[in-house]
């Protein structure tokens, strides 16, 4: 991955998730913190450096006891993730999210080259502006992405960056929040086919 998509993920996907330092339900239900990082099932939660409100570091039992309280409170898949800052009292800080979210966009594409290497063999030099939307749709829909994005995946094997811009369209339904995102993740892909060469490392 080249190094300017590390450099702007935080930033470019923190416009479409938010930053909460707090545990919160997504539109699923699932446990999720930071700028959309799911900490469902509890030990993703565990590994996690929680400060209590004095600053202290909070132990297991304490971060299973809120993040199960959390859970508990269903009612927070639609009330959003300001709602469930009451049952939450435990926090991240800025930096520990930062480092949980290149943790995860690292992972995510390890997980992708070596699981879809007919997609992802030449990934490494695709434009950045490709690698940034292809990582973004990862960040919203899973790792998992290309096996359900079939033409989407034909077209990125075949780096038709246009056929990309194309069927990268995730699903609104029930999600608005992803309109947005969509139409950032098609614009990178445009950019990308009709960029020069000299660009392709810039985002």
């Amino acid at each position: 991955m080249k190094q300017s998509v590390i450099d702007s993920f935080y930033a470019w996907s923190k416009q479409f998730e938010g930053e909460v330092s707090w545990m919160y339900l997504d539109i699923k239900g699932l446990v999720t913190t930071g700028i959309g990082n799911l900490i469902d099932p509890c030990p993703q939660a565990l590994v996690l450096p929680w400060q209590e409100p004095g600053g202290s570091l909070a132990g297991s039992a304490r971060i299973r006891s809120v993040w199960n309280a959390v859970k508990a409170h269903k009612e927070c898949a639609s009330k959003g993730y300001h709602y469930a800052q009451q049952f939450c009292p435990l926090r991240l800080s800025s930096d520990a999210i930062a480092v949980l979210v290149q943790k995860k966009l690292a992972a995510n594409w390890t997980f992708m080259g070596k699981q879809y290497p007919k997609i992802f063999g030449a990934a490494e030099e695709w434009p950045a502006k490709a690698q940034l939307a292809t990582s973004g749709m990862a960040w919203a829909v899973g790792a998992g992405m290309p096996g359900i994005f079939k033409q989407w995946a034909q077209h990125a094997a075949a780096q038709d960056w246009i056929g990309c811009a194309q069927t990268c369209q995730i699903s609104t339904r029930n999600n608005p929040g992803i309109v947005p995102r969509n139409a950032a993740q098609r614009a990178l892909f445009e950019a990308a086919a009709t960029e020069p060469a000299e660009e392709h490392d810039r985002i």
